[in-house]
């Protein structure tokens, strides 16, 4: 007689697949006269256990990647926010000739906040598009089986542009407050 190096067996559902090793263990310790709970006995290699493994890894990979993206968010945030405040800086005398104007504080603190979130907008689509265009060319690369890509989902882009979204208004808030804040005649009066 041959002997057997491998049995394969496969559960009748997911969720029954260590009830189905169990059961295939004590069979097979039953007919060659071994106890079932000695794992040296009988080598098992559960399919079902690696790929939790591989989700596993995948797991922390994109919590380290959202990391990563949440961090380039906060810095991109800051430097919304430092080119808003030299645009307020530079157009001083401009927010002091609308304010004797008539501009209303509540119109130049809206006029700033929607240039700096579109300000933010704009780089985040661009950078959004770059991100789509580095996944769908990585899909013409050959890659192996359980490498599913680099999908770019529908959620993860909502919440990547929530939170740009987030991060603009808030870069932009100050220096459009700062603009706000200024009396005609200090605007007026400021020199470069």
């Amino acid at each position: 007689a041959l002997p057997i190096y491998e049995i394969l067996y496969q559960p009748r559902s997911l969720a029954q697949f260590e009830e189905a090793q169990k059961q295939a263990r004590r069979t097979i310790a039953r007919a060659h006269d071994f106890n079932p709970a000695d794992d040296s006995a009988l080598p098992i290699w559960d399919t079902v256990e690696d790929q939790k493994q591989v989700d596993g890894i995948f797991d922390s990979m994109t919590v380290f990647l959202a990391f990563i993206g949440w961090v380039t968010l906060r810095l991109g945030g800051i430097g919304v926010m430092n080119i808003m405040l030299v645009t307020v800086t530079e157009r001083t005398p401009e927010i002091g000739l609308r304010k004797a104007l008539g501009a209303t504080r509540g119109r130049i603190l809206v006029d700033f906040l929607v240039e700096g979130t579109v300000l933010a907008f704009v780089s985040g689509m661009i950078g959004w598009g770059a991100a789509f265009g580095i996944s769908k060319a990585l899909t013409l690369v050959k890659m192996p089986e359980m490498f599913p890509g680099l999908p770019v989902s529908e959620a993860t882009s909502a919440l990547a542009f929530t939170a740009l979204s987030v991060i603009a208004v808030a870069s932009a808030l100050i220096p459009a407050w700062k603009a706000a804040s200024l009396t005609p005649v200090e605007a007026l009066r400021y020199e470069r």
